[in-house]
């Protein structure tokens, strides 16, 4: 049996070596630290679930006839607007 090689074959069809090297192992990758997650569940837990202030800060707004400003909803519009026209303009 007679073996020829071929040289021609397209680069594309040869398998690609890795060029990832391992990194070594060390100790910092065996221990997990929850200091931070410990901190943020204490901290969860003495937060209220309802803050009085935001409560009766929206009760104002919500009543409020003038929230919110005319220059504020116009400039919403005017961005949909846009948003709009751009998305007609692309199909």
């Amino acid at each position: 049996m007679e073996v020829k090689a071929n040289k021609n074959v397209d680069l594309a069809q040869r398998p690609v070596l890795s060029q990832v090297k391992p990194r070594p192992a060390t100790a910092n990758f065996d221990t997990v630290s929850f200091s931070r997650v410990v901190a943020l569940e204490q901290a969860m837990h003495q937060t209220p679930a309802v803050r009085p202030e935001a409560v009766q800060r929206a009760r104002a707004l919500v009543s409020d006839a003038e929230y919110p400003p005319t220059a504020t909803i116009d400039g919403i519009a005017t961005l949909l607007a846009l948003e709009i026209n751009a998305g007609e303009s692309n199909s």
